[in-house]
């Protein structure tokens, strides 16, 4: 069933189709620079590098702002791409408008390239998220072990004081508490 359209519109559609595909792979782009940044904050978890933990948050955040920057550009052309081509209907997925993009004479080619733009976005979207939530599982059980080392050590500190046994026998308060904590360097 392919929709009659006017060359011009036609030719219009085709076009910005090519602007949506140029966003997708610019989305796509960004997610594997997020991909790379969350590989490098692990890998320096790991090592306990803590600057290198600082460098990689500060890039994840560089490029989780571009990929919100990228995301608002590319709904704003699926609405329009949604009014051009299903302008009829209320709510379309991008599926749904490649699909209606398909039945255009001519727009095989561009209904294809999209599709697959849009796919490799989402295989690359949920591979990130993956990634970003197993950083964010090791960050929070590295924090709790943190918290648990600090709580004990405080209360090595704050333990009432000790009681030895002398060379006589007789009970008598130990030295002066040692702290465990290392306060030269």
């Amino acid at each position: 069933m392919n929709q009659e359209m006017p060359t011009s519109t036609g030719q219009n559609v085709l076009s910005f189709t090519g602007a949506v595909i140029e966003t997708l792979r610019q989305e796509l782009e960004a997610l594997v620079l997020l991909e790379s940044a969350l590989g490098a904050e692990f890998d320096a978890l790991r090592r306990r590098d803590l600057e290198g933990m600082e460098q990689h948050a500060h890039r994840t955040t560089e490029a989780v702002s571009r990929l919100e920057r990228i995301g608002q550009a590319r709904e704003r052309q699926g609405r329009l791409l949604h009014r051009m081509l299903l302008p009829m209907v209320e709510r379309a997925s991008l599926g749904q408008m490649i699909d209606a993009l398909e039945e255009l004479p001519g727009a095989e080619a561009s209904a294809a390239e999209l599709r697959e733009a849009y796919g490799q976005v989402r295989r690359q979207a949920q591979f990130t998220q993956q990634q970003g939530e197993e950083l964010a599982f090791t960050l929070q059980y590295a924090a709790r072990l943190t918290q648990d080392v600090v709580r004990t050590l405080h209360d090595l500190q704050a333990s009432p004081g000790l009681r030895v046994y002398t060379a006589q026998g007789c009970p008598a308060q130990a030295a002066g508490s040692r702290s465990m904590m290392n306060r030269v360097g």
